[in-house]
């Protein structure tokens, strides 16, 4: 079966929810969407944030991530 598509209006909403720090598990539950459906949206949220236009790129987020690279888990 095709993937239920939810309105962008909808996901903006979820996605503000996330933001204000709710619970994912308990959005999914209360909205009866997939926890994993939101992580998606979320994941998207974050990557057309970081390419969008005015954005820095996500130079930022970059050099905090190179900061940790030497860092290793043991």
């Amino acid at each position: 079966t095709m993937p239920k598509r939810y309105p962008e209006e909808f996901r903006r909403k979820v996605l503000d929810l996330v933001a204000a720090g709710r619970p994912i598990a308990e959005i999914a539950h209360d909205l009866q969407v997939s926890d994993q459906t939101i992580y998606g949206w979320r994941k998207q949220d974050l990557i057309d944030t970081v390419n969008s236009p005015g954005s820095d790129g996500g130079s930022g987020y970059l050099i905090s991530t190179k900061a940790c690279s030497p860092c290793s888990v043991a």
